[in-house]
């Protein structure tokens, strides 16, 4: 355990006894080092309170008790260290309430109250400690957090969404973006003000407050979610682009049901492959009709040869292809005229009648 008589050591400006295995409690002596600048009595196994006498050290700056068994509830006392910069308390058995004296400590950057047994609300004075960059106070009993009427800028911080709170008021400050989604991890919100400041976008559905919402004089719009409508028009005045089922706001515009959107989309696209399935069967079939029609003349090339194209030429194939009508190529004679074996130049063999004089 730490001596008793350490507390006459009044020169002393630098303890640190971290990281040992002491047991007991703090000495209510050390009150007395009050030229100390730093006390560091972290990740031992101190138990008992913390001494109201350690709000007498006006000098210290750095003060670290975590990661002991330290009981009891915080000092009040401790709001006299106007100097202190940093407070970690970090992982101990501390509960009662946080004292507002805390809001004091002007000169406090860091504030470690995490992993402790603190309850009931966040006192709101803690937004006027101006030099504040970091404050932890997860995995407590706390159930209330106000830190309206400050300037508080920027976003609304994850951290706030895996706190137990009741009740939340972050009114009347600069918080911009848009409300997270991740509203509905807090299943015991009761209360909810977020009224006052720079929000936009739509309100998420996952935002359900059991008693009471203030969501006005943002920038919202869209929907007011259903659940909501039961809700007076007061919490959502000065958003000018809301909407929805409460007194005082346009009625949404209506949206198409799914029904109505898919048939919107299918239609269109099966009268396309409709008409696209007759043009290819139409283009088959002229594909179809142009190949017997080149079959068929192919077939009978010969033939109409002779019939379509120039009747000189053809008449001379003939002419040569009998020599003339010799009777070396006669085969015999009708009623009309004498008809003649001829083979044309593309190696077909017909019969060709000249007809007699007297008919022509």
């Amino acid at each position: 355990s730490i001596p008793l008589d350490w507390g006459n050591l009044k020169s002393l400006q630098q303890l640190d006894l971290s990281n040992n295995q002491i047991l007991g409690p703090i000495p209510s002596t050390l009150g007395n080092l009050t030229n100390l600048k730093m006390l560091n009595l972290s990740k031992n196994q101190i138990s008992g309170p913390i001494p109201s006498t350690l709000g007498k050290l006006t000098n210290i700056k750095q003060l670290d008790l975590s990661f002991n068994q330290i009981t009891g509830a915080i000092p009040p006392t401790l709001g006299s260290l106007t100097n202190l910069k940093f407070l970690y308390f970090t992982s101990n058995q501390i509960s009662g309430f946080i004292p507002s004296e805390l809001q004091n400590m002007k000169s406090l950057v860091k504030l470690y109250l995490n992993e402790n047994m603190l309850e009931g609300p966040i006192p709101y004075e803690i937004g006027n400690m101006k030099n504040l960059v970091a404050l932890d106070l997860s995995k407590n009993r706390l159930n209330e957090l106000s830190l309206s009427n400050n300037q508080i800028i920027g976003s609304i911080p994850f951290e706030v969404l895996v706190c137990p709170f009741h009740i939340l008021d972050l009114s009347h400050n600069f918080i911009e973006g848009e409300i997270p989604h991740q509203f509905g991890i807090m299943v015991n919100i009761s209360i909810l003000d977020l009224s006052h400041n720079k929000l936009k976008g739509m309100i998420p559905k996952s935002l359900r407050p059991k008693e009471k919402v203030n969501l006005s004089y943002n920038f919202l719009e869209g929907p007011i979610p259903h659940y909501l409508s039961g809700f007076p028009p007061d919490p959502f005045r000065g958003n000018k682009h809301l909407c929805g089922k409460i007194s005082g706001f346009f009625l949404c515009p209506s949206t198409p049901s799914n029904r109505v959107i898919i048939s919107r989309i299918v239609i269109p696209i099966v009268g396309f492959l409709a008409l696209l399935s007759m043009g290819f069967l139409l283009y088959l079939r002229c594909r179809v009709e142009n190949n017997t029609f080149k079959s068929n003349v192919t077939k009978n090339g010969d033939l109409f040869s002779i019939l379509n194209f120039d009747g000189r030429i053809a008449f001379q194939d003939i002419i040569n292809a009998t020599e003339d009508f010799d009777n070396r190529y006669w085969i015999g004679t009708g009623g009309y005229g004498s008809v003649y074996r001829a083979q044309l130049p593309s190696g077909k063999i017909v019969a060709v009648k000249k007809l007699h004089h007297r008919e022509a």
